[in-house]
């Protein structure tokens, strides 16, 4: 058996094309944890505010609330999975994550910011809370459905074999310093 030569971490990081891949899958990683991590520690928060917090709200209330809108997760890791392919490939895939994040987002923002400008109207305020739920359930969704899955096949598809789990430990590592910032 012949063996082929093995490429070194270093002279991989030497090739600008690598070096810059691995630029990008470590920020685009960093980002999405950024962003993942931010929602998640605040979850409740942004719920009680979305949703109201009512005098009548206890613990079992508001751990029901994030358990459903938690939940919109398990369908957004399994649309990612089944349209990979027909977007072609995770770059597509995380492209689209991040613009519905954004959107959500911007919803998110939208009936947090209308809670201040709340009517004494029963429809605005019902509208407030569907409203906002359905945003929160959204977010979580997008935040499952695109980054998340594509930011783990990412380095695993841009990187030669020698190195592939190097670059993907150092693409992780740089996601964990964002969701540090997060």
């Amino acid at each position: 058996l012949q063996q082929q030569p093995t490429t070194s971490i270093w002279s991989s990081l030497k090739d600008r094309r690598y070096l810059y891949k691995l630029i990008g899958t470590g920020f685009s990683w960093a980002l999405y944890d950024f962003i993942y991590y931010g929602t998640a520690f605040n979850q409740p928060e942004i719920l009680a505010s979305v949703l109201g917090n009512d005098d009548d709200d206890d613990l079992i209330v508001s751990s029901w609330r994030n358990v459903i809108v938690g939940a919109m997760g398990i369908p957004g890791v399994i649309c990612a999975i089944k349209m990979m392919e027909p977007m072609g490939g995770p770059k597509p895939l995380q492209s689209w994550g991040f613009v519905l994040i954004g959107i959500a987002s911007m919803m998110v923002a939208f009936f947090y910011e209308s809670e201040d400008n709340e009517d004494d109207d029963n429809s605005s305020g019902a509208f407030r809370k569907w409203g906002g739920f359905v945003s929160c359930c959204l977010l979580i969704f997008s935040l499952n459905w695109g980054c998340n899955v594509s930011t783990y096949v990412l380095p695993i598809e841009m990187f030669p074999k020698d190195v592939r789990s190097s670059f993907h430990g150092v693409s992780a590592g740089m996601g964990k310093l964002g969701a540090l910032l997060g």
